[in-house]
């Protein structure tokens, strides 16, 4: 994939534009339509282009998988992306009844410039099944 052809793909996904923290990211919302509260997104980084050193032939680039979320908040210009690993918070073990705190888990080494694509709701539903 040339590098005109990887901008041109780049320009049809959204983008992480500001990390909030580790588990919580706001990506851009222009290229995202009739987004709702609780849709899922997958963050990921794309490698340089990939060459077979025998053949040269190009092979593409990796998608590296930085983690999963769910929108939080929705705003005119962007949204706000919430890491959907938990785990529980200190005490949990033990809570005696009361309810334990939720500790969202980081996403992998996001950053600015990150990618995101919407998982379809279709496989969110068989992967909450489980």
């Amino acid at each position: 994939m040339s590098e005109q052809n990887a901008v041109k793909e780049r320009n049809k996904t959204t983008s992480v534009v500001f990390v909030l923290g580790e588990s919580r990211v706001a990506l851009n919302r222009k290229p995202i339509t009739d987004i709702q509260i609780d849709d899922r997104f997958q963050i990921y980084a794309l490698t340089e282009e990939i060459f077979d050193p025998i053949s040269n032939e190009s092979l593409g680039r990796l998608k590296l998988y930085k983690g999963t979320g769910k929108i939080v908040d929705i705003q005119d210009t962007m949204v706000i992306l919430q890491s959907d690993r938990e785990r529980l918070g200190p005490g949990s073990l033990l809570s005696f009844g009361f309810p334990s705190e939720k500790i969202f888990m980081p996403f992998n080494g996001v950053k600015e410039g990150d990618l995101a694509d919407r998982i379809p709701p279709v496989v969110t539903d068989i992967l909450h099944s489980k």
